[in-house]
């Protein structure tokens, strides 16, 4: 508004003249020039019969129209980056808590969607994301039990019920599953005050994710919530209302990373 205010003080024609040169000097910026054409602006600048603040008010006008084309680049840069997307199970997926296991007389289809919140979405979101070209990841805990299904096993099952007649391996590779306590881990680092964090950076190395805040955890705890995000790691806390279409469009953070057309919410 300053800027306006100042530029309303000048004759038209000066006005004009100055305007249409910055504007021509920031024509087709692209990466890698933003400094280049900066000093290409302010050369044809000096050019201009106008008094140095009024060159100084223009250039300003440029300045903040380059680091607005520059935070987009870095936004769009971001928003092409592969995600992966990293749900717990337990009570994220599944309506009640497995504790890990579950009893193999329950291993029929019906009663395995029956405990997951929305398949049909789930399944339709999974496919939507590789097709965009990121990944789905899951960490869960474990147990270990005779007689029983149990750890990644029993993840399995859970995803052959979802895709069912598709293979989940298409969409969540054997890779992508990651199922275990933090005792069984055989890490001298392996602790449960970490959260999932040992899960998620064996995720990344294993999905050859760049950047740390390229990895997306969905949780419903939030102890695990938070230590993700003090390491890095973008999370968010689904509640009892676990990973659903209802709990994605209420989280718009959420919604702008993963399907944002450009746009990540900081920018809006």
């Amino acid at each position: 508004k300053a800027t306006v205010s100042v530029l309303n003080c000048l004759p038209d024609d000066v006005c004009e003249r100055t305007l249409t040169v910055i504007m021509g000097a920031l024509a087709g910026v692209t990466e890698g020039v933003l400094m280049r054409q900066w000093r290409r602006a302010w050369n044809a600048c000096q050019t201009v019969d106008a008094k140095l603040w009024a060159k100084l008010a223009c250039m300003l006008v440029a300045l903040l129209a380059l680091l607005g084309l520059e935070r987009r680049r870095r936004c769009l840069q971001r928003q092409h980056a592969r995600l992966m997307l990293v749900l717990d199970f337990d009570k994220t997926i599944t309506v009640n808590h497995t504790d890990g296991i579950q009893r193999r007389d329950l291993e029929q289809r019906e009663r395995i969607l029956g405990n997951v919140r929305d398949p049909q979405f789930l399944a339709q979101f999974c496919a939507q994301m590789v097709r965009r070209g990121h990944c789905i990841g899951i960490a869960s805990y474990s147990d270990h039990r005779q007689g029983a299904l149990q750890g990644k096993a029993l993840v399995e099952e859970y995803l052959r019920a979802i895709f069912h007649p598709e293979d989940y391996v298409e969409f969540i590779p054997d890779a992508h599953i990651q199922c275990w306590n933090p005792d069984y881990a055989a890490s001298p680092h392996a602790s449960d005050e970490e959260g999932k964090n040992l899960h998620l950076r064996r995720l990344q190395a294993a999905a050859d994710v760049q950047r740390a805040d390229n990895m997306i955890l969905v949780d419903d705890d939030q102890h695990n919530v938070n230590q993700a995000n003090k390491e890095g790691f973008r999370a968010f806390w689904c509640g009892d209302a676990g990973f659903s279409l209802d709990y994605l469009e209420s989280t718009p953070e959420l919604l702008g990373l993963l399907f944002g057309d450009g746009v990540c919410m900081p920018c809006l």
